[in-house]
């Protein structure tokens, strides 16, 4: 009896199902013409008509026409949605669009028949994408009126009464919809199911859908937006893009690896797996276009002319240098010495690489010239967004590491084990590839705290470009006020040289306060001393405050200026010591010296 029963609800819903999307599907075929109206019956005295057909609207039709239309964007092979131009679903939504760039992935689009419902079986739940399920709890006496419930993870999220067999019936009353927030868009439809259907027996109750609508609950951006990363998936498999905080998750390219941003973040370029050519793409992933059928890893030029990469595939030893412009013309050997993984630096002039034979960090300028060896225990290297640091990959540890261009101020960021650095575009933070679990994406602050996981996925990270701009904080500190409340008791022990500091040992309080502190050695107080170099900030510094605690010699803060000279202030007692340098200039670096204890900070806003 059951198997009979089933027989005919298919057979019945098919039957509606073909009608509803023949009538659907129809269309009227034919010619257009423009008609002046004073002229209608002359035109159509010479005009036969063949054809009729009516203007398509734009947009793209939901699974059923009577939902209305939505705007798709395709990103490689997904669809993406951004807006509802019309119907039901735009009716329904509070907000019709996405905001902006964002997007939410397309989950469900289909006219499939499905059942939701129960027998003496079992329960037949619509199971949807994220975790969703829709389930038919009861149907009226008159077999008129569904009660669904919808679920998220096994809790209960929304219901609804509708009537999709009430005398007269709208769309209102066979679709149940549900609605909500998606990144800044108000309650706009995220899932619709059109039950065309009721069937119910002794022992069983059906309800026949025919049509499903579903987005994600998550936006992504369909252009790059300030401090978005891409990354490539294991043994080359594609390029994605995530936010700064893994969140957005997309995938532009099914194939390729160590991508890079064009200058203007509006291109990609990126390799095939070893050593099998490079490519371009528009930043959404559309347009690739092969250039070489060989090279990995490249780089633009500042003014996105032309691409440096290598070419040698798994062979260290072979591998060379290579430019090209950036239409894969004039391509070109660029130096005889082994090396690969090359930076172009912000300002053009030159081209930091991986030795490979010899190892360390290679400059060379882009015609070939002024090849020298930077420094002998390094590699992976990555300029900083102003073109005063590199980060690089210590050879020793395998941590990632700064420097300055000379090779002083050399120290390790990271305690963690990683590869292929990259800075973000404000020069703040540097992402890099997990070594030590060969795949996933960790972000740190320069001053090396924060260093954490965004990615479980992913290798070889690059972060969108900004314009790099320095920020005058002589303008934003006058005069200069610090709470040093905080800062009682020993002292923070502080990395590197006894009683030198610089600015990756700065903790930052508020994001606008950073403090240093001396090191107690061998258990007595020296004559403290801390020091902070400025030339690694981001901005000018005319404000300095220190706090010295301790008794004994007197206490004396130094700033000294930029072009020569110094500021100093002394104290005998307690207290908090400041000084500020004249209009016009701005201080390069300061010393404290006392007895016990020193503290000195400098506020950025």
């Amino acid at each position: 009896m059951k198997k009979d029963v089933l027989i005919l609800i298919l057979v019945f819903s098919i039957t509606i199902l073909t009608s509803v999307v023949m009538a659907e599907e129809a269309r009227l075929i034919g010619k257009i013409i423009n008609i002046d109206d004073d002229d209608i019956s002359n035109k159509l005295s010479n005009f036969s008509i063949v054809e009729v057909r009516a203007i398509p609207p734009s947009g793209d039709l939901l699974p059923l026409e009577s939902w209305g239309r939505y705007r798709k964007e395709d990103i490689g092979d997904e669809s993406y949605f951004s807006a509802y131009l019309d119907g039901f679903l735009y009716d329904r939504s509070s907000d019709k669009e996405l905001s902006g760039s964002q997007l939410s992935k397309v989950l469900r689009s289909d006219r499939k028949i499905q059942y939701i419902g129960w027998d003496g079986e079992g329960t037949f739940n619509l199971m949807l994408a994220e975790g969703y399920e829709l389930a038919l709890k009861s149907i009226d006496a008159d077999g008129n009126k569904i009660y669904l419930e919808l679920s998220k993870d096994g809790a209960v999220v929304d219901s609804k009464v509708i009537q999709p067999l009430k005398p007269g019936f709208t769309i209102a009353d066979k679709t149940y919809y549900y609605k909500r927030d998606v990144g800044t868009a108000k309650d706009i439809v995220t899932i619709a199911v059109h039950i065309q259907t009721l069937v119910g027996w002794e022992g069983g109750s059906l309800a026949v859908a025919d049509g499903v609508w579903q987005i994600s609950d998550t936006i992504i951006r369909s252009t790059p937006q300030k401090g978005d990363l891409i990354y490539h998936d294991d043994f080359g498999t594609g390029i994605w893009r995530i936010g700064p905080d893994g969140s957005g998750k997309v995938q532009l390219s099914d194939h390729g690896w160590f991508a890079e941003y064009s200058p203007d973040n509006s291109m990609i370029a990126f390799s095939d797996f070893y050593d099998k050519g490079i490519w371009i793409m528009d930043a959404d992933g559309t347009d690739q276009q092969q250039l070489t059928t060989s090279g990995s890893a490249p780089t633009w030029s500042p003014d996105g002319s032309q691409i440096a990469y290598f070419t040698g595939g798994t062979v260290a030893a072979d591998r060379r240098l290579w430019i090209m412009d950036a239409n894969g013309s004039n391509a070109h050997q660029l130096s005889d010495n082994p090396g690969s993984f090359p930076k172009w630096s912000p300002d053009g002039d030159s081209i930091a690489y991986h030795g490979e034979s010899n190892n360390g960090i290679w400059i060379i300028d882009p015609d070939g010239s002024n090849e020298l060896q930077l420094f002998n225990n390094g590699g992976y290297p990555t300029w900083s967004p102003d073109g005063d640091l590199i980060a690089y990959v210590s050879l020793s540890d395998w941590k990632i590491w700064v420097m300055n261009l000379d090779g002083s101020y050399n120290f390790p960021l990271t305690d963690h084990k990683g590869i292929n650095p990259t800075w973000s575009g404000d020069g703040m933070q540097i992402a890099y590839e997990d070594l030590e679990s060969d795949k996933g994406i960790w972000t740190v602050n320069i001053n090396g705290s924060g260093d954490e996981k965004i990615s479980d996925d992913g290798h070889s990270p690059d972060w969108s470009n900004q314009e790099h701009e320095e920020v005058d904080c002589c303008s934003m500190i006058s005069p200069i006020t610090l709470d040093f409340s905080g800062l009682s008791g020993t002292p923070s022990v502080i990395k590197g040289v006894l009683f030198t500091v610089i600015w990756k040992d700065v903790l930052i309080q508020d994001g606008s306060l950073c403090c240093l502190g001396s090191e107690q050695y061998g258990g007595i107080w020296h004559n403290a001393t801390a020091k902070m170099d400025f030339q690694m900030l981001p901005c000018k510094v005319c404000a300095i405050a220190a706090k010295v605690d301790g008794r004994g010699p007197e206490a004396k803060l130094e700033g000294k200026l930029l072009g020569g000279g110094s500021v100093a202030a002394t104290t005998h007692d307690e207290k908090t010591l400041t000084i500020k340098a004249p209009v016009g200039s701005s201080f390069v670096s300061a010393n404290v010296s006392g007895q016990e204890a020193v503290w000195m900070a400098i506020r950025l806003e």
